[in-house]
């Protein structure tokens, strides 16, 4: 039990002798038993510097000599929403809800006396996708011959999904493939002319990410039909000259 209450006090002493003289002396002091310590608070994860999505437990730890009455959390300085725990101490923070970029995530303990501590920690929040898929070309290789109707085939990966996949000559429109991780396409070089053409791919995410991959080959039609058209015109020679 407290004798005296916190604040400033003074202390008097008398003295008296045998024939009723006295005299008085005091002295000021000030009492304080209140805890005015404030308790320590610590965030253990997230990191600072982390990139983080979705849902992330926010914990960490509190103590203090008096008990520690309550932790709670906040992001950049919004308010303040109670933590599970208090000495050890979690609270789940949906990052769906802020945008994309660096925040403040500050915990808050508060003692039995009502004196408050925070602890704070930087981290990025990355909820969109913004990795572009990788696409190959696995057919035709590069440098190869082509002519008439040939498969133009390969894969394609992403680090959640690919959507589409596409092929094109030379720069033109993209026509859609068949097929996204595995995929193939049916390409009539017959409306291409002889010489180097350039394939493209291109694949593309849910998030509208994409990527592309070409090769260079060589398309050659009508040799055959030349050659065929040679050998008859040389052989129709040879009988005139038999005949004459």
């Amino acid at each position: 039990m407290r004798l005296y209450a916190d604040g400033t006090h003074t202390l008097t002493a008398r003295a008296r002798d045998a024939a009723g003289n006295s005299s008085t002396t005091s002295v000021s002091f000030v009492v304080s038993n209140a805890d005015t310590t404030p308790p320590a608070v610590a965030i253990a994860a997230p990191t600072g510097g982390a990139i983080v999505g979705g849902a992330v437990s926010v914990s960490g730890n509190a103590s203090d000599a008096g008990g520690i009455a309550s932790v709670a959390v906040s992001v950049d300085g919004g308010s303040y929403t109670p933590a599970t725990g208090t000495g050890s101490w979690r609270k789940s923070l949906d990052t769906t809800a802020l945008s994309d970029g660096p925040h403040t995530i500050t915990a808050r303990a508060v003692d039995t006396a009502g004196n408050a501590s925070t602890a704070s920690v930087g981290v990025t929040v990355q909820n969109a996708d913004t990795t572009a898929p990788s696409v190959q070309i696995a057919s035709p290789a590069a440098g190869a011959t082509l002519s008439g109707t040939v498969t133009v085939s390969g894969s394609a990966s992403d680090n959640a999904q690919v959507a589409s996949v596409a092929v094109a000559v030379d720069g033109g429109p993209f026509s859609p493939a068949q097929g996204t991780t595995a995929w193939s396409y049916s390409l009539a070089t017959g409306s291409l002319s002889n010489g180097t053409h350039t394939i493209w791919v291109r694949a593309s995410d849910g998030a509208g990410n994409a990527t592309t991959a070409s090769v260079v080959v060589s398309v050659q039609n009508g040799l055959r039909r030349a050659w065929r058209s040679s050998l008859s015109h040389r052989r129709a020679s040879r009988s005139r000259f038999t005949q004459a």
